[in-house]
């Protein structure tokens, strides 16, 4: 898999990057808070996967009479299942964004 790192600092974009920021098509560098841009079509195509699968599982838990206990439970773990994805991709590069491959490994420049 090509490592994808910030394009300021170079550090990996991580899970808790992408988990805890507010907007999906700029997620913050957890180092240096540079904003890694996700191409917007991509984020809104997210989103609206993740809007769909949310009101489907409500509705099926709703038409099958599913206890009201585990509805946030099952919602929670289908959104912290979209986002280790939505994650995944970015980092894989399918998702188009701002980050640098890094995955050529350059001669290092260490003095000798």
């Amino acid at each position: 898999m090509p490592k994808k790192n910030c394009p300021n600092c170079h550090k990996p974009l991580t899970l808790i990057a992408v988990i805890f920021s507010v907007n999906p098509a700029r997620i913050p560098c957890r180092y240096c808070k540079h904003a890694i841009k996700i191409h917007t079509p991509y984020a809104i195509a997210a989103l609206t996967v993740t809007i769909f699968v949310s009101i489907g599982l409500l509705l099926f838990m709703t038409i099958n009479n599913i206890s009201q206990l585990l509805v946030w439970p099952t919602l929670l773990a289908a959104g912290g299942l979209l986002e280790i994805l939505y994650f995944y991709l970015i980092h894989q590069g399918t998702i188009k964004s701002n980050l640098v491959d890094t995955s050529d490994s350059s001669p290092d420049n260490t003095l000798q």
